[in-house]
């Protein structure tokens, strides 16, 4: 499982991000 901290100053980025590695069984959004 890989993991990802997402920091950003722009919510929409971080969402946008957020919601495209979250689709990818293999990848956990932590942050």
């Amino acid at each position: 499982m890989i993991r990802v901290f997402l920091l950003d100053d722009h919510e929409v980025v971080r969402r946008g991000v957020a919601a495209l590695l979250s689709a990818e069984d293999d990848i956990e959004v932590i942050g």
